[in-house]
């Protein structure tokens, strides 16, 4: 952090006073820091990798988080319900009807009986969530030791070099001051993302331990490849439940066995969210 004193500084003397470091207002805050372009090349391709990331996590956020609010409405569930709670309630519900194959290297639920609307609705949102997550968690792994790579650039980029950089781009003295600016803007957003970059790994693990803890290993079925994130223990030493990457109590997934592995059609319903790269809570 020694390279961004003089930064801090620059602003100060600009009476440009730089934010305070990312704090949450609470356990329930989502906000990401908002990454703008400084119209320097240059700093603008390590800024927009990090976009790039920011937008993978708030998609992932996103659907672990609607997943959740999403059976919990459809089985008529207080709002807080925790996450492998409300599972342990949809395969109460389910009387022994579910079983989980492989659609695409991704685990599902299908059923082997009619089941209620709502449960087969609860089981659309569940597969839908799984999906997403899943597919992505491997991917999630690997981000924060990238996105320290990137902050590790960027602060390399004193007010000197900023405003070297702008010179050589063209920029007059108010385009020069306000790339500063969004640097000092775009650094703090770099740092949160780092934090998150932890915080919705740790939740993507915890959501697929919830599913496979309740529901069990998938038995066979489309796409051939093992799940890569139905984890349960996973580098979180032991998944547990999770209505979202912040806040709300994690409960720890019940063991309760594999579910019957019984050839069906089911409800391995594959759908898209719209919007998956935004926050769309």
């Amino acid at each position: 952090m020694r390279r961004f004193k003089p930064l801090a500084a620059l602003l100060l003397g600009l009476g440009l006073a730089a934010a305070p470091a990312y704090a949450k207002k609470d356990k329930g805050d989502t906000d990401y820091i908002t990454i703008e372009e400084t119209g320097i090349p240059e700093i603008d391709q390590i800024f927009s990798s990090v976009k790039e990331i920011q937008d993978t996590l708030i998609a992932v956020d996103t659907s672990i988080t609607t997943t959740t609010t999403s059976l919990n409405t459809t089985l008529g569930l207080a709002a807080d319900t925790p996450f492998t709670t409300a599972l342990e309630d949809l395969k109460s519900r389910a009387e022994g009807a579910l079983q989980v194959t492989l659609d695409g290297g991704n685990p599902q639920l299908s059923t082997s009986d009619a089941v209620p609307a709502n449960v087969q609705e609860a089981i659309d949102a569940v597969n839908l969530g799984v999906s997403e997550v899943n597919s992505a968690i491997g991917d999630l792994k690997t981000l924060p030791n990238q996105l320290r790579s990137l902050q590790k650039q960027a602060t390399s980029f004193d007010p000197g070099k900023v405003k070297d950089q702008a010179s050589q781009a063209g920029m007059g003295l108010t385009e020069t001051l306000e790339a500063v600016k969004i640097v000092a803007q775009d650094l703090k957003a770099t740092t949160q993302t780092v934090d998150r970059a932890v915080e919705v790994k740790d939740a993507s693990v915890d959501f697929m331990g919830a599913f496979t803890g309740t529901f069990g290993e998938a038995t066979g079925g489309r796409g051939g490849a093992a799940a890569s994130g139905a984890a349960t223990g996973g580098s979180r030493g032991g998944a547990e439940g999770t209505g979202g990457s912040r806040g709300g109590g994690k409960d720890s997934g019940k063991d309760s066995g594999k579910d019957s592995g019984k050839d069906s059609s089911g409800s391995g319903r594959s759908r898209s969210r719209g919007g998956s790269t935004g926050p769309g809570r």
